[in-house]
């Protein structure tokens, strides 16, 4: 199928690194594999600085307009945020010392994630993201009601949980499944030239989107409402994928 075509590395890297065994503090039964990846998500190192949570929505939201008015004279410092932003919230969400286990690192999401960070890295290096004009289209509608979901993500010890507080003072945007669609709306707004790193992005995307329906719906019914809030990386991650299909990297004129 073309729209995998071209990433049969990324697809080897998913496969492998979710062998990668998680690190514990104590003894771990693989069998309660399960029921410790939500403990560790939902009391990561990162989610002890609450200052962070305001700081972090500033940040996001800056993301999404700056780049309307200052077009492409941002793009590069988009795309540094992006990788500083994206590396510490990997890092330290999938470590946490509150677990059944003691102090846990889930090593597989790390080496994953990365990709991403990765993938901005040379974005900095040789940058293609083009901010010059807005393409909006039926899609980019839903995209950005999604990242705006995933924004507030209106849950609280995994049950429902709209405040509108949360919008600008809850962990959502420390959250790497939350940010993910945002930057994923973010850039199909417009008529991008690196489609390989929405194509990257997008592709991860779906593997954790798929792994959070499963743990959400099947491992831990109860907190069925946290599969609800991880929609929108699954679902702005398909359709990245599918906008991208067929498309390639183009070269992006030169800005000052």
């Amino acid at each position: 199928m073309k729209i995998f075509k071209g990433y049969l590395w990324l697809y080897i890297t998913l496969i492998l690194a979710s062998f990668i065994p998680v690190y514990t503090e104590l003894p771990f039964e693989s069998y309660n594999y399960g029921k410790l990846i939500p403990e560790v998500l939902s009391n990561p190192i990162i989610y002890q600085f609450n200052i962070l949570y305001i700081f972090s929505k500033i940040i996001i939201v800056l993301l999404f307009l700056l780049p309307i008015i200052l077009k492409n004279s941002f793009r590069k410092i988009f795309s540094i945020i992006s990788a500083v932003m994206l590396f510490f919230i990997i890092l330290f969400q999938n470590m946490s010392g509150q677990t059944s286990y003691g102090f846990t690192i889930l090593f597989s999401n790390i080496v994953i994630q990365l990709i991403i960070v990765i993938a901005f890295i040379v974005e900095i290096v040789k940058p293609k993201i083009d901010f010059s004009n807005i393409k909006l289209k039926w899609w980019n509608i839903i995209t950005i009601i999604l990242a705006f979901f995933a924004f507030w993500m209106p849950a609280r010890d995994g049950k429902i949980y709209f405040n509108v507080l949360d919008l600008i003072s809850n962990e959502a945007c420390l959250t790497f499944c939350m940010i993910i669609p945002i930057i994923i709306s973010i850039l199909l707004m417009y008529e991008n030239k690196n489609i390989r790193l929405i194509k990257i992005i997008a592709i991860i995307g779906i593997y954790y989107g798929i792994l959070n329906q499963i743990t959400w719906f099947i491992l831990n019914r109860e907190y069925w409402w946290m599969g609800i809030v991880h929609l929108p990386l699954l679902i702005n991650s398909i359709i990245g994928l599918i906008i991208t299909k067929g498309k390639r990297n183009s070269a992006c004129h030169p800005v000052a």
